[in-house]
């Protein structure tokens, strides 16, 4: 019986020469089947997790397991894992083809079974009669789609994308985007691909790893993350957010700017300062009197489905807005919020300690049932 989890990573860290700590203490795991994406900004540490995991660089301490099986030592080719990298990597004197089928023909197959395969691949990416066509003549998202046809050819269990849509103009990495995604539904195998795009994790992903420093910050759904970040590092680097100091008077009741609102979260200490979450989008534009914020417009940009727009309250704390409604410069208005927008974040809570935290909350609210129960 196949392992539930096909990667799992136990404390793995990676240490240069130099002294240079890149990942500290890594624990996660990857069911088959799903699309994860290792996010987070330059230098975090995900494309050192991507290149273990293919074999091109051992952890320095901890352990990773492929299908149960601990592969620290295992060499690249003896894993069934392929790359998909940044720069392609395709050979420039090969037609797409003779790319495609590089690997396969390493293997020793016939060539009919590699004439077949490469039919196959290519109609995946819908290459299908490029078969000929030079390298050099096609456009960066067809040489990508090569490159991913190339990989999936050879039938792994796990692909790995390091940021492979990273040279692409927008519409390019748009149409990409749904390419990779239709494609690893269809293929049922794992895809773990590296982005700093935020944009780009949330549209196509299971489940995400936030990392900064050479740490996993948050892990979850892209739901989740968005919906709840752990601390103000994933609240900025995922999305536009509002982020203030705050006090959590008691359960479901906070105060900021001078002002109490209930909120939809528990489980934090009376009285404890907190910092508070408001995304953009959900803060409404109203009258200045009937606005929960009463603020004054600094600026406002048309973004094609909505304006932001940049405003400051009496305190001086500023307020990004996401609207449909234009709102003019220099004009006083009242911004208005639901409960559930209200996102309450502990300085400096690790995922553990929110998990604890969570699950400690849960376990009172248990107990204070039973108790009115009897």
């Amino acid at each position: 019986m196949a392992e539930p989890n096909i990667i799992r990573f136990e404390s793995v860290t990676k240490t240069y020469e130099d002294g240079l700590t890149v990942l500290k203490h890594i624990d996660f795991e990857i069911e088959r089947g799903k699309f994860y994406t290792l996010l987070g900004p330059s230098g975090c540490g995900k494309t050192t997790i991507l290149r273990m995991i293919a074999g091109f660089m051992e952890p320095t301490g901890g352990s990773i397991y492929l299908d149960g099986r601990v592969i620290n030592k295992v060499p690249p080719e003896k894993r069934q894992v392929n790359t998909v990298f940044q720069d392609y990597a395709l050979f420039p004197h090969l037609n797409v083809f003779e790319n495609v089928a590089f690997g396969l023909r390493i293997k020793k197959l016939k060539k009919d079974v590699i004439a077949a395969k490469v039919t196959e691949a290519l109609n995946m990416v819908n290459l299908d009669g490029y078969e000929n066509r030079a390298i050099t003549e096609m456009s960066g998202g067809q040489r990508q789609r090569v490159a991913i046809a190339r990989a999936i050819v050879n039938e792994p269990e796990v692909l790995l994308l390091d940021e492979p849509l990273s040279a692409l103009d927008l519409k390019l990495r748009t149409e990409m985007q749904y390419v990779l995604r239709e494609l690893q539904q269809r293929l049922g195998i794992t895809f773990i691909f590296v982005t700093h795009d935020q944009e780009e994790a949330l549209a196509m992903s299971d489940y995400i790893f936030v990392m900064n420093e050479g740490r996993i910050e948050q892990s979850g759904t892209p739901n989740d993350i968005y919906d709840e970040p752990i601390n103000r590092f994933v609240a900025d680097f995922i999305g536009e957010s509002n982020i203030v100091p705050g006090v959590m008077i008691e359960d479901y009741l906070v105060e900021f700017n001078g002002k109490r609102f209930e909120c939809v979260d528990a489980g934090l200490r009376p009285n404890e300062p907190i910092e508070i979450v408001v995304r953009p989008e959900d803060l409404e534009i109203t009258t200045h009197e009937a606005g929960k914020l009463k603020v004054k417009v600094d600026s406002q940009l048309f973004r094609g489905v909505h304006y932001e727009i940049s405003c400051y309250d009496e305190s001086g704390q500023e307020w990004l807005v996401h609207s449909t409604k234009r709102a003019e410069v220099g004009a006083q208005i009242g911004l208005t919020f639901d409960p559930e927008a209200i996102h309450v974040m502990r300085f400096g809570e690790t995922e553990e300690e929110f998990d604890r935290r969570l699950e400690a909350y849960e376990e009172d609210e248990e107990t204070e049932v039973g108790s009115h129960e009897r």
